[in-house]
């Protein structure tokens, strides 16, 4: 259903800007809290034991990362990870049960964390959210950095499903200037492109930038995409960015293409 509720009003066409945007703010003031748990067999603190989890979805992580390998090593602090803003049709009832779903892990598999937010309400934003942890302070906190960090944050109406065509990427810092996008897929080559999605609705016919992609060490099987985005959002014209990956797999005659839907920060020129 929510599927079908946030493609249903956003068709590939023209990209002119309309006179009033198709989509709006989501957005919740309350906490997000997470359920955390650790398993200290499944690697060590450093994280140098088994690097990748399994997440068994094809889109693992959507997450700003950064180019300034002095940020990029930084350790950092989960309860301070923040999202992009939510942006969704502006057709879909209110009354709709959406929520923001949230998952955290370090790719040794020692840590995860899921949460979800309260229902989102239209016209409102993240700005006040804060992410609740206990279990991060005493046994991740200062000691990963966002290389060691496989995160998800995404729009369902039931988090614990975990489909979803709408992601909001989380980061650590306003500097991060990065997409990661992680894909975790058998064997198979690929390609992945973003493209601006206009107020109206239209994709833009062409990429606004093409992913490098190379092998993952953070999920089982899968490839790690990265594409820089700061001088590629255009704000002004584009409420939100697709992500279409071209699937091409051993025997089977015909590429495959799947889309997804994201947001990115306002990004102020830091």
């Amino acid at each position: 259903m929510l599927i079908r509720l946030i493609f249903g009003f956003c068709v590939a066409g023209s990209v002119a800007v309309a006179q009033e945007s198709a989509f709006a703010s989501w957005g919740t003031a309350d906490d997000l809290e997470l359920a955390e748990s650790v398993s200290a067999s499944s690697g060590t603190m450093s994280g140098n034991a088994r690097l990748s989890v399994r997440t068994n979805t094809l889109f693992s992580a959507f997450q700003l990362i950064h180019s300034d390998p002095e940020l990029a090593e930084a350790k950092v602090d989960v309860s301070s990870v923040d999202f992009a803003p939510v942006r969704l049709p502006r057709a879909i009832p209110e009354t709709t049960p959406l929520r923001l779903c949230a998952e955290v892990r370090t790719i040794n598999g020692f840590y995860e964390a899921f949460g979800s937010s309260t229902k989102l309400t239209h016209g409102m934003d993240l700005a006040k959210l804060k992410v609740k942890t206990e279990i991060s302070k005493l046994h991740i906190d200062g000691k990963y950095g966002e290389d060691l960090m496989l995160m998800r944050g995404f729009i369902a109406a039931d988090c614990a499903a975990r489909r979803s065509s709408y992601y909001v990427p989380m980061f650590f810092s306003s500097k991060a200037d990065i997409l990661l996008a992680v894909f975790e897929i058998g064997n198979a080559s690929i390609e992945a492109g973003l493209y601006g999605v206009a107020k109206n609705g239209g994709v833009s016919a062409e990429a606004l930038g093409t992913f490098e992609c190379t092998e993952t060490r953070r999920v089982d099987r899968g490839y790690d995409c990265t594409l820089p985005v700061r001088a590629l959002a255009q704000p002004e014209t584009f409420d939100l960015y697709e992500v279409q990956l071209t699937v091409v797999q051993p025997h089977v005659p015909e590429p495959r293409v799947f889309r997804s839907r994201l947001t990115l920060p306002e990004f102020n020129g830091e």
